[in-house]
């Protein structure tokens, strides 16, 4: 419960990011919801190769988890003009989401297949 906090956390402080008007507060808010975002990542990858190790029904919220998180990162990026390092991060996220879904995909199809057979 308390990453999820810590993810919520982050999405405050992004959300707080884009209305602010001083550059000065933008910035030092934006490098602080990064740094949470950062650390999500790192816990939901870690719980969502757990849950695929256990196959366990939570897979796909940790992977929505970590979707968010990365293409909320990536936005703070561009609030700073950091065009470079969003597109960077981004592609990372899409990697790492990427590896999972089609290992998450995979086990719902062999599910599925082993369901069939013993039906049949």
């Amino acid at each position: 419960m308390s990453f999820y906090a810590n993810f919520r956390a982050a999405l405050d402080l992004a959300h707080n990011t884009f209305s602010m008007t001083k550059s000065e507060n933008r910035r030092s808010i934006a490098l602080q919801a990064i740094n949470r975002f950062l650390e999500v990542e790192h816990i939901y990858t870690g719980y969502t190769d757990i849950e695929l190790e256990q196959k366990s029904p939570f897979i796909a919220e940790y992977l929505l988890t970590l979707s968010l998180a990365y293409i909320a990162e990536a936005r703070c990026y561009l609030e700073l003009e950091e065009h470079d390092t969003a597109l960077h991060r981004f592609q990372e996220g899409a990697k790492v989401i990427n590896l999972r879904s089609q290992k998450y995909v995979e086990l719902l199809l062999k599910i599925h297949f082993y369901s069939k057979q013993t039906i049949a």
